[in-house]
């Protein structure tokens, strides 16, 4: 979705599927991946990848984290995270927040959104459905990896389209499915890396 010349938005979302990954919205989850061997990996494990547990059980809220120095909290209903403190809120569209950058990166405002929905399934099934979407609507998946969101098992993406590079970190909570996008320009991957890992690692849902 392109909003304001070269301010775009990659908005990988649920309920509204890759929400506005090429300016369309497509149907249920986004973020689908860990096909074959690989989603095999989860296969045995609950929402918070302990073999046995009921991934449908209400979790404990996690503690909001320490706020890196330069950056303001950021809170909504179930979540809290920072970005930098001169980043401001953008228009949320079908997300529940979008947070954008005032400074260009090679021609592209760096932002962040958040987006959630029902999903009563695992991490595997959830990750693996939504990297399918993605494939089918041109975006490439170049890397994935493990990761967390406090006491919740996570999976990284690293994603490109043809207008933008975007990390991602999908998890579940219970019966609820969060993913959260930091985007960049093209070509921009390792420049805005850090700082999207940075504002990841203060993602906590309650």
């Amino acid at each position: 979705m392109s909003q304001g010349g070269n301010k775009t938005w990659l908005f990988v979302g649920l309920g509204c599927g890759v929400l506005g990954l090429l300016g369309a919205c497509v149907g249920t989850a986004v973020l689908l991946f860990f096909v074959g061997e690989a989603q095999n990996d989860y296969a045995d494990m609950g929402a918070y990848g302990d073999p046995g547990s009921n991934p449908f059980a209400t979790p404990v809220g996690d503690m909001a984290a320490p706020v890196p120095a330069g950056y303001r909290p950021v809170t909504g209903a179930g979540y809290s995270f920072a970005v930098p403190g001169e980043w401001n809120e953008l228009p949320a569209d079908q997300t529940l927040v979008s947070i954008g950058s005032p400074t260009m990166v090679a021609g592209f405002y760096p932002n962040v959104n958040i987006v959630s929905e029902p999903f009563f399934g695992d991490l595997s099934t959830y990750t693996a459905s939504s990297r399918l979407q993605l494939v089918g609507l041109g975006a490439t998946v170049q890397a994935e990896r493990p990761s967390a969101v406090g006491s919740s098992q996570a999976v990284d993406f690293d994603v490109q389209t043809p207008q933008s590079v975007a990390l991602q970190r999908i998890t579940l909570r219970g019966s609820t499915g969060w993913v959260m996008t930091c985007s960049g320009g093209p070509g921009t991957m390792e420049l805005v890396r850090a700082q999207c890992l940075q504002i990841f690692e203060t993602l906590r849902l309650q």
